[in-house]
């Protein structure tokens, strides 16, 4: 399911992705940042090859729960040894993804362009920055189009969903209100992944969803100073092909 927002969101407009299965003691859904341990490349968890062997077999748990997913084709191709994330796997998963897709190839022609500008906030569980929110205002100016890919899913560790969704509206009206040519696109994160991944100017926050972005981005791909525990311990994985921006205000 996929919504596309050009003005004011109101509250019952958000859907939390994701289901409740029986054998995941967390309860977080397909929150796939922490699934594929992403973590850990900030300092956060060990790489060992994962967390912990309980969240080791997490990912197996819901990967299976998530049939033609990018977690479930990222573990068909595993070899049980390997550390996670690999880069090369996390890549090929997506461009599986995208193969099986009927939607995807027209959406991927819309991001690719040079004047679109697409970009991934973590909100909800957490609280955006106003600076960064600024300066997506900012960057709004250069360009025809913007497109936010950004959503909820189950994981109520940091924040309740009704808390996660006030913010998550607030963060959003924030922007609407400022801009004219900027869009929410609200979808399955798989989705946005794959769009992030051919997106011509990706401009990304923090967290393990957009250090995805990161692994996967085949264009020119933005970060700031939310990015900085995350940019050198994932240096030898994914390299420094990123371009740094200064939020001013």
């Amino acid at each position: 399911m996929m919504k596309i927002f050009h003005k004011k969101i109101e509250e019952q407009d958000i859907h939390i992705y994701g289901k409740s299965l029986l054998n995941d003691a967390t309860g977080a859904g397909y929150n796939i940042g922490d699934l594929l341990n992403l973590p850990s490349l900030s300092g956060y968890w060990n790489a060992t090859p994962h967390n912990s062997i309980e969240e080791l077999e997490r990912m197996y748990i819901v990967g299976h729960s998530y049939p033609q997913s990018i977690l479930h084709y990222y573990i068909e191709a595993r070899p049980t040894d390997e550390p996670v994330p690999n880069l090369y796997r996390v890549i090929g998963a997506v461009n599986k993804y995208i193969a099986h897709s009927s939607v995807l190839p027209e959406l991927i022609r819309v991001v690719r362009s040079e004047h679109v500008l697409c970009v991934h906030i973590r909100c909800g569980d957490k609280e955006a920055e106003s600076s960064f929110l600024d300066l997506i205002v900012d960057l709004a100016k250069d360009y025809r189009f913007v497109y936010i890919f950004s959503g909820l899913h189950l994981d109520e560790r940091f924040a309740s969903n009704a808390v996660k969704i006030t913010r998550f509206v607030e963060t959003m009206n924030y922007i609407l209100e400022k801009t004219s040519n900027v869009s929410v696109i609200l979808a399955e994160p798989d989705v946005h992944l794959c769009l992030m991944s051919k997106s011509n100017h990706l401009l990304l926050h923090k967290g393990g969803f957009s250090a995805i972005g990161t692994m996967v981005g085949e264009g020119t791909v933005y970060v700031t100073k939310f990015m900085e525990k995350l940019t050198e311990p994932w240096a030898n994985l994914v390299g420094n092909k990123h371009i740094t921006l200064e939020c001013t205000r």
